[in-house]
């Protein structure tokens, strides 16, 4: 809520797990409470569909009416581990989200009902450094994002691979707190992704009857 509530300023002032996702640099800042030359911080989350249910989560102004299932047709997992030891910071975290489509009543008996599930991966791996006494930090970082989509029915064990991809991208960033001066100055660079299809991806037709209603991969 704090992050969230103070928005881009955060940047500056980043500290902790929850910083490190926003300011590389965060992975290095020491609170005032760590003494010791060694120290650490941990983080985990996670959000299921009743969570979000009958909530404007994807802010279209409406509410998010989610079907009732089962199974975990949508979840959000995060996991954050950060390793201090003197003037050095190591930060690892990893975002991961479960999106489940399930096909509607099916026009002909032939056509079997399954579901699309799609997967999406992002890990942060950062190291940083702080100068000065600790006024200045700098950090920098590489993310890995990666996306893959399969196909599951009741029928079969096993689910079917239909699409996958993978790619990196470079992350940077710095703040500086002087000790005796009441601001905090900081920014942050978070560089696109650059990613491919693998070759094994295919196209998957959801009714072959229908020409209108395909969905390319």
């Amino acid at each position: 809520n704090r992050v969230i509530g103070l928005g881009g300023a955060f940047v500056a002032i980043a500290d902790g797990v929850e910083g490190s996702a926003m300011n590389p640099a965060a992975t290095a800042a020491r609170t005032p409470w760590s003494y010791g030359h060694f120290d650490w911080d941990a983080g985990v989350g996670i959000t299921f569909p009743s969570g979000i249910r009958n909530t404007d989560f994807w802010n279209s102004g409406r509410p998010t009416n989610l079907p009732k299932s089962d199974s975990l047709d949508f979840l959000f997992f995060n996991l954050a581990l950060q390793l201090q030891f003197g003037r050095w910071g190591f930060g690892l975290s990893t975002d991961f989200q479960r999106y489940s489509l399930r096909r509607g009543e099916a026009p002909t008996e032939n056509v079997e009902r399954d579901r699309l599930a799609a997967q999406i991966a992002i890990g942060h791996l950062q190291i940083a450094h702080s100068f000065a006494d600790g006024q200045f930090l700098l950090g920098v970082g590489m993310r890995t994002t990666g996306l893959s989509v399969t196909k599951e029915n009741n029928t079969s064990i096993a689910s079917q691979d239909l699409f996958s991809t993978v790619g990196t991208g470079f992350e940077t960033g710095f703040i500086w707190r002087p000790t005796d001066w009441q601001i905090r100055i900081g920014g942050a660079y978070h560089g696109g992704f650059n990613t491919q299809a693998s070759p094994e991806s295919q196209t998957f037709i959801l009714y072959p009857n229908d020409p209108i209603d395909q969905l390319y991969l």
